[in-house]
């Protein structure tokens, strides 16, 4: 990218680091990591023309729940609960290709009431 002299990342954190709630601490710390690296790498960055975006998603529909190893009773029962506010994939891939555009240094699909700017 600096090399052709522009270009975009996005890197792809979770709404579970936008509010605190319990289980999910080792996922969410690392999320959290990766925030603050690209919020630092945005920065850096920002000289050479190349805009650093995070994107956190929600709930999305995908085989995450499936993929899981420890506690997949768990991950489905919640999927299960959750399938009427699930945002699609083509839904998330809609929001990440606005970050691209618009360069902002963050989005999200994450509703309000869990710490988000979404509302439905």
């Amino acid at each position: 990218m600096r090399k052709q002299g522009a270009g975009s990342i996005i890197n792809i954190s979770s709404g579970a680091t936008l509010a605190t709630y319990p289980a999910p601490a080792a996922y969410a710390s690392a999320r959290a990591g990766l925030n603050m690296l690209s919020a630092v790498a945005r920065l850096e960055l920002a000289s050479a023309d190349i805009t650093l975006s995070t994107f956190y998603p929600f709930m999305t529909a995908t085989e995450f729940y499936q993929a899981v190893k420890a506690g997949q009773d768990q991950a489905i029962k919640q999927q299960q609960e959750s399938t009427t506010f699930m945002h699609s994939p083509e839904q998330v891939a809609g929001m990440i290709l606005r970050l691209i555009t618009s360069g902002e240094a963050q989005s999200d699909r994450v509703a309000e009431a869990y710490g988000g700017s979404y509302r439905e």
